[in-house]
């Protein structure tokens, strides 16, 4: 089941001003809602790519693949066709690609959002590397999901190469590794190191925003990520099945009419 996709990147604004580069299940989703209520314009988040506009996907692959060849493919260019209209980027993909986004913005502030690292792994095994692993996602792909389609081969790419094929071994290497990279890679006056259980104070601190008069958010732990994917996995299912019932149907009126011409010709 083929579909003709061409993607269009969403007009552009102002530099993107701060990028938050800890890897996912640090919170991530909850300073994407924080940074919504300081004022920056559509963080990017996973959500992104993954339902607002799964044709960004094709864009991170092709990263991926430049990437992972060792191209020097990733230009500003192309960064600003994926992120240009963003106040703020975060979560992965975004975090695969630090040393990357760290070098086409240079001005930018980072948010380095962090967690005890057995803390992340048991997080992550239950969430992330689910979700890049499950079959159910799979089968939506091959059955030709319009999003899917797009989504899981992006996801499962990266899922395999970061971690090395094996999350269970070598995630907490690839946490440290991470971590490390970033606070080398971005001078101390521009990054925070912040857990999201230190609420608004030191990340209002740093971005120079006023604090606001409501609770620090605290979203999508493990349990709720799975169930939103979950409902997310059934109702494309049933927007797949209408597709193939429709297809399907036609398919049968086709047969009639030919049957029907051939019976009055015979």
């Amino acid at each position: 089941m083929a579909y003709e996709v061409q993607y269009t990147p969403l007009p552009q604004c102002n530099e993107l001003p701060l990028l938050a580069l800890g890897l996912g299940r640090t919170g991530t989703d909850s300073l994407r809602i924080a940074l919504e209520h300081l004022g920056y314009a559509s963080p990017y988040h996973m959500i992104t790519a993954s339902t607002a506009n799964p044709p960004d996907c094709l864009l991170w692959q092709a990263a991926l693949e430049d990437k992972m060849a060792g191209r020097d493919g990733l230009t500003r260019e192309h960064w600003d066709g994926l992120l240009g209209h963003c106040g703020a980027a975060t979560d992965w993909p975004v975090a695969f690609f630090a040393a990357e986004l760290v070098a086409a913005y240079p001005e930018a502030k980072v948010v380095l959002t962090t967690r005890a690292v057995d803390a992340w792994h048991a997080s992550t095994l239950a969430a992330g590397n689910w979700r890049a692993t499950e079959p159910f996602l799979r089968v939506l792909a091959r059955l030709g999901d319009w999003g899917a389609r797009m989504y899981q081969p992006m996801l499962h790419t990266a899922w395999t190469w970061y971690f090395g094929g094996d999350f269970a071994r070598n995630g907490r290497a690839a946490f440290e590794a991470h971590y490390a990279l970033v606070r080398r890679l971005v001078p101390p006056d521009r990054l925070l190191e912040f857990d999201v259980g230190q609420g608004w104070g030191p990340l209002c601190a740093f971005l120079g925003k006023d604090v606001p008069d409501l609770p620090f958010p605290h979203v999508n732990d493990s349990r709720m990520f799975r169930a939103r994917c979950m409902g997310r996995n059934w109702r494309q299912l049933g927007n797949v099945a209408v597709w193939w019932a429709v297809r399907a149907a036609g398919v049968a009126c086709l047969v009639g009419a030919v049957v029907h011409v051939r019976a009055k010709w015979w």
